[in-house]
């Protein structure tokens, strides 16, 4: 390709295909840089020619504003107020940061601005979604309940925000489960429940008591199992398949924490 330039220079754009031959101080040229699918233009004006590629070039917007404008402080860049490398009109100048350099490209296109603002949300969320599960592996959520099978000294690693939720995953009828989820009386919906099944939903913050020492946590997701074992993984899986609790358990494991409320 080949790229014109107002200053006089016509130059083959920077690359593998770029002319060698030597130009003199003072000579502007215009280079090509490819980032992805996106390229853009910039003008560079030679300054000396000795040393290297970067000794002999400058970016000719900087080189102007310290030519007319006096030295550019630490941190501070040329910005082009409309985001065209080549328009190096002095009224189109500004000094900046790299941060007002980001201001000045979504002010100038709202659109983009608006699917950077959603890519950046989006991927944030999934930073925050993985760095909880990775702790969720190792750390119980203390307000949370989790399903624990005492028969099989299994706490399975699925947290729940709602005791009510965990009956209810795993095949209990919760349609008169009190509002406030006490239930403490021994004749009380939610007693009835937790004895007509073999989880037991537990707070997080009690599953760190003595008596659970000698309980495993198992990770249904990966099969993962830590803490005290009596049989081996495929056994566990195996007896929880036959109970009709693992099943739920792969289920609900796969499901994002915000939709087990």
């Amino acid at each position: 390709m080949k790229a014109t330039d107002s200053f006089g220079t016509v130059r083959n754009a920077v690359g593998w295909g770029a002319r060698k031959d030597t130009l003199p101080i003072g000579a502007v040229v215009v280079r090509q840089h490819n980032h992805g699918t996106r390229i853009r233009y910039c003008r560079f004006i030679k300054v000396r020619m000795d040393g290297g590629p970067q000794e002999k070039w400058r970016p000719y917007a900087r080189w102007w504003w310290e030519k007319n404008k006096g030295p550019i402080s630490a941190g501070k860049l040329v910005l082009h107020k409309d985001g065209d490398e080549l328009n190096d009109d002095p009224k189109n100048l500004i000094l900046g940061t790299s941060g007002m350099k980001l201001v000045l490209a979504h002010q100038r296109d709202p659109k983009w601005s608006k699917e950077q603002h959603r890519r950046a949300a989006s991927g944030c969320a999934e930073w925050n979604r993985r760095n909880g599960r990775i702790n969720r592996t190792s750390n119980f959520l203390q307000k949370y309940w989790y399903p624990v099978v005492d028969d099989m000294g299994v706490i399975l690693n699925i947290p729940f925000r709602r005791r009510k939720r965990v009956l209810a995953c795993f095949g209990l009828d919760v349609s008169r489960y009190p509002a406030n989820g006490v239930g403490k009386n021994q004749g009380s919906v939610v007693q009835k429940l937790l004895r007509a099944t073999q989880i037991r939903p537990t707070k997080g913050s009690d599953l760190s008591l003595k008596r659970y020492g000698t309980y495993c946590l198992l990770e249904p997701t990966s099969k993962r199992c830590t803490g005290p074992m009596s049989i081996s993984v495929s056994q566990l899986v195996a007896h929880l398949g036959k109970m009709g609790i693992w099943e739920n358990a792969v289920k609900y494991a796969a499901k994002d924490l915000r939709e087990r409320k």
